[in-house]
């Protein structure tokens, strides 16, 4: 019994980032937060790479979101966090894609206004011409971490599902606020 709840009327904002960027501040918070967090960026990229390979081979990778977190560790929610196309697969299969509204942070960073206003719109509010956005502070943007060493092992892991969240933008045109061929730079 659903209690009279229309599950279609619920409405869904992803706001992705560069997948690099996000494993390295997952990594940083990891170790800002967890004072028992003694991994390495070497040892956390390589080990994870490991446990993300291993669950690929088994098959079970496929199904791995936040419906299922009794098959995610710490280490593989830091990299397997950024697979953005295979967590958005799960929800797709749960929800329709016109729920959703998926923007990327140099979207949000470049046109804070026009990204509220899509917010709004999509959420069902109206849009107030007069309102201005707020600017959005760049300290939770991605841009307070240089990249790391092992970076490229990070960005070969994550081309496959870059390339995946185009295949579903061309599928699900309607979830996806106007995306930029490479959506994670400006």
């Amino acid at each position: 019994a659903n209690n009279g709840f229309d599950a279609a009327k619920i409405r869904f904002i992803a706001i992705l980032r560069d997948p690099v960027d996000r494993a390295i501040s997952h990594f940083h918070h990891n170790q800002r937060m967890h004072s028992d967090y003694t991994m390495t960026w070497e040892q956390v990229v390589d080990s994870g790479l490991e446990k993300v390979s291993h669950w690929k081979d088994n098959t079970t990778y496929e199904g791995l979101s936040l419906f299922k977190p009794q098959r995610v560790d710490r280490m593989c929610t830091l990299l397997g966090g950024g697979a953005y196309d295979l967590h958005l697969k799960e929800w797709f299969s749960h929800f329709e894609p016109s729920q959703f509204l998926i923007l990327t942070m140099p979207q949000l960073l470049k046109s804070p206004k026009a990204i509220t206003d899509a917010i709004l719109e999509h959420v069902g509010l109206p849009v107030n011409q007069n309102v201005t956005a707020m600017e959005v502070p760049k300290s939770n943007s991605g841009g307070g971490y240089k990249r790391m060493e092992n970076a490229e092992k990070l960005e070969a892991f994550y081309q496959p599902h870059k390339q995946g969240l185009f295949d579903l933008k061309a599928a699900h045109p309607e979830a996806f606020y106007e995306t930029p061929d490479n959506m994670f730079r400006l």
